[in-house]
């Protein structure tokens, strides 16, 4: 079965999402297994940019952040 290349781009980007997903959720295990805190309300595939901050786990600033799974699937902090 051969695609047209409107079918192969929504495939691409399909997988693209798929793996940005992945790879942006574990972002926030990386960080935690370096005892720091990953603090970020978007990423570049929900959001215009990927805005992150990164604190020790025992910075004051991470008790003010909870970790929450948003609509699209990707894990933020609010």
């Amino acid at each position: 079965m051969l695609l047209d290349l409107s079918e192969m781009k929504e495939m691409c980007l399909a997988v693209q999402k798929w793996l940005n997903e992945r790879f942006c959720n574990s972002d926030y295990w990386g960080i935690s297994q370096l005892h720091g805190i990953l603090i970020r309300q978007g990423t570049c595939e929900n959001c215009d940019k990927c805005d992150y901050c990164v604190v020790g786990s025992d910075n004051s600033m991470a008790k003010e952040y909870e970790i929450v799974k948003e609509e699209k699937g990707f894990l933020v902090s609010r």
